[in-house]
């Protein structure tokens, strides 16, 4: 959640200390920082120990060329993967932390996805290729913040601003306007609506077209963390003023109230999901699946996780989630299907906290001892019945029957379902 750190600067210099205090990041700017060479941490990280927030990833930018950077990793016997080597970007693997290295560089040309590059030695040109002025910022080895904007300010103040101009960092690659977004969502005023009289709104307004050049892995790597952030609601309500939903999700008719109180309910009951959750109760039922998967670039495991939440939502009627119906989820969805489905219907039907949070307690004990399939092929067997066609449909008709009541765990009521199952597979094999 955001929240503006308090902006002194002995709260920051300690922040600082403790991000070059790390061995792998102080010994990675010492190795590239030498004569006339120099290497900086950048983008996030540098954000976000301005404002106090938990760091991620560390980048590092540097003046030292892509080989050479590989050449020094190798001799202190770090593993360097030449992971954009054509862009200028190595990944050094210390003490099994993952770190970026990126030689500084220039757009020569761009095309809205792509760009050529030529290498760089000037950091301030280099800050003024990136996105906004909150990932703008650079911090070097003695722990100098060189700021070439407003980024500390736009940090703490939850601003978030285009790097120069506008609608020229849109063009250089038209991801920025989903970017533009998912920053309100994750760094900008929470719950605040986003102010749309900005020069930086009205850029990302004017070119929506541009999004239709990205690919939809891109695509859907931005949405899924937009839905993440705490003002997400914002950033979805303000891009629906723009049409970039019609434009990245077509045909679905958004249901901004359900994903409203998914969030609430998180925030209530603790209980946490994720995009995927978020984005079908964005999206409602009325979307048909397959073309969500490839709006999103969805896998199979994730349509698959879709539909079975919209299924098994579709069991739940009330907000007092009753126990048979319960055990028919968590059969049939497990622990996740069910979670799944438990928060999505809560929120479409707008449960309350305390109703939702009582099934997930009930749910939870069943997760325990979860519901078994009573009928087998052997208790066919016994019965004179052999592999085949009528096994196969009795089975099924057993099960179907067995749900129908409720899961029922006694024996006279599970050898009533078989008997009944059994009377009408033979019933249809006459006919």
């Amino acid at each position: 959640m955001f929240r503006a750190a308090s902006n002194n600067k002995q709260s920051r210099a300690l922040a600082v200390q403790a991000l070059l205090g790390r061995p792998p990041v102080r010994q990675l700017l010492g190795v590239l920082t030498f004569g006339n060479e120099e290497a900086r941490v950048v983008g996030g990280a540098v954000r976000d120990t301005v404002i106090g927030r938990t760091i991620g990833d560390v980048d590092v930018a540097t003046t030292v060329l892509p080989e050479t950077v590989m050449h020094l990793a190798q001799a202190k016997g770090w593993k360097a993967v030449p992971t954009g080597l054509e862009h200028g970007t190595i990944t050094l693997v210390i003490d099994g932390i993952s770190y970026e290295v990126t030689t500084l560089r220039r757009d020569v040309e761009t095309d809205g996805r792509r760009a050529v590059i030529a290498f760089s030695r000037d950091f301030k040109e280099d800050a003024f290729r990136r996105d906004f002025t909150m990932n703008a910022m650079s911090l070097s080895q003695d722990g100098t913040i060189h700021d070439y904007a407003t980024g500390i300010a736009d940090a703490h103040q939850g601003i978030v601003r285009f790097m120069g101009d506008p609608p020229t960092r849109i063009r250089e690659d038209y991801l920025r306007i989903l970017r533009f977004f998912r920053f309100q969502s994750s760094h900008g005023r929470n719950d605040q609506d986003i102010d749309q009289n900005t020069a930086d709104f009205h850029a990302c307004a004017l070119h929506t077209a541009g999004l239709m050049q990205l690919s939809r892995e891109r695509i859907r790597q931005e949405i899924l963390k937009l839905l993440d952030g705490p003002n997400s609601m914002a950033a979805v309500r303000a891009m629906e003023t723009i049409g970039i939903w019609d434009s990245v999700i077509p045909g679905s008719d958004r249901d901004f109230a359900t994903l409203q109180h998914l969030r609430v309910l998180e925030k209530a009951t603790t209980l946490k999901t994720d995009g995927i959750v978020r984005v079908a109760a964005l999206c409602g039922p009325t979307i048909n699946s397959k073309k969500l998967q490839k709006y999103l670039a969805l896998s199979n495991r994730e349509h698959k996780r879709i539909v079975t939440a919209e299924t098994l939502a579709l069991e739940i009627n009330e907000e007092k989630v009753a126990d048979t119906v319960l055990r028919k989820i968590v059969f049939l969805g497990g622990r996740d299907g069910c979670t799944d489905a438990l928060l999505l219907k809560s929120s479409r039907i707008c449960a309350s906290p305390d109703a939702t949070i009582d099934a997930f307690a009930r749910a939870q004990h069943m997760f325990a001892m979860p519901p078994v399939n009573p009928f087998s092929s052997q208790d066919l067997a016994l019965r004179g019945i052999h592999p085949g066609v009528l096994m196969g449909c009795i089975l099924k008709t057993s099960l179907e029957l067995w749900l129908d009541a409720g899961l029922p765990s006694d024996a006279t009521a599970q050898r009533r379902i078989i008997d009944e199952a059994v009377e009408a597979g033979r019933r249809d094999q006459d006919h």
